[in-house]
């Protein structure tokens, strides 16, 4: 399935001109270049990391890993598997799931924090042989190197899914605008914590519900002191194909990656600690792979 939404065209930050980055730095008052940061915080890997991203600025890269934890452990540790290992679940074709927020994690984003951060997810999807598309935001408050107070946070609820699995699109807008602050506060009410259900909402209230949420994060995207540190697609299908994603119960994580360096991304050397919604190095759980990630997770809605 493609993804064809208005989402997958807002640039990132990373695909801007250096001209373009230094002007939102300003705008923001960020004024610090550290020269001697480390890419991941223990792990020296200096001499394969380009320029821009060992200097700290993590949220320059464009590109993204994703790596998938199978449900039903009890552990603390949880192992990590690329997001094409998993057996695709036929059994959720006709069926609908609900989709979580498990984490977001901020190793490093432009400007001092604590960060205000706006996501908004579009998930497309195929009813009755008619492509169709559901939309929502949500706004949290993250110190850098932390990770938000959020686990099990619904977000769309009542997702159906067609014979070729679903798409979600998600994008994480850093906010330095205290004004737009101010306005995406509206997403704190109790009609938004509670997320999108889809199997209880009318065919014109949904798009009414969409559009809001929809406008809210166009309108934040116009001020030059908010901008998309991470988006990425998750094309969640139920085919055997080795290369694709697959859609199963579980979690998904999407880890802000350089493109350059996804050969050196083995996620059998690392673990998700699910009491702190880090991902630590098998073995040493005092090291902590530091980048920008997002959790979210699937699970079958009941009969």
């Amino acid at each position: 399935m493609r993804t064809n939404n208005w989402l997958t065209r807002i640039p990132m930050i990373g695909e801007c001109s250096e001209q373009e980055v230094a002007q939102y730095l300003l705008a923001i008052g960020d004024d610090e270049f550290p020269e001697e940061v480390l890419y991941s915080r223990g792990i020296d890997l200096r001499s394969l990391i380009p320029p821009s991203v060992r200097s700290g600025r993590y949220w320059l890269s464009t590109s993204h890993v994703f790596g998938y934890i199978a449900p039903g452990g009890s552990e603390r540790f949880q192992k990590i598997v690329h997001a094409g290992t998993p057996p695709p679940g036929r059994h959720l074709r006709g069926r609908h799931v609900t989709t979580t927020l498990d984490a977001v994690h901020a190793a490093a984003y432009p400007g001092r924090g604590p960060h205000t951060v706006l996501i908004h997810v579009v998930a497309e999807y195929d009813i009755g042989g008619v492509r169709a598309s559901a939309e929502f935001s949500r706004r949290f408050v993250v110190r850098e190197g932390e990770s938000a107070a959020v686990s099990g946070l619904p977000i769309l609820k009542g997702l159906p899914v067609g014979d070729d699995g679903l798409v979600m699109t998600c994008v994480v807008i850093r906010v330095g605008s205290a004004a737009d602050d101010q306005f995406i506060s509206l997403l704190d009410n109790e009609a938004f914590k509670t997320g999108l259900d889809l199997a209880t909402v009318a065919l014109p209230a949904l798009g009414v519900v969409t559009a809001f949420a929809a406008g809210i994060t166009k309108a934040v995207l116009r001020s030059q002191a908010n901008v998309a540190v991470q988006r990425f697609d998750l094309g969640l299908g139920l085919s055997d194909i080795t290369t694709r994603m697959k859609l199963a119960e579980g979690s998904y994580i999407a880890l802000q990656f350089p493109e350059e360096l996804k050969y050196r991304c083995d996620w059998s050397e690392w673990l998700y600690d699910s009491a702190t919604a880090r991902i630590v190095r098998r073995g040493r759980a005092d090291e902590s792979l530091d980048l920008n990630y997002v959790v979210f997770s699937v699970s079958a809605d009941a009969d």
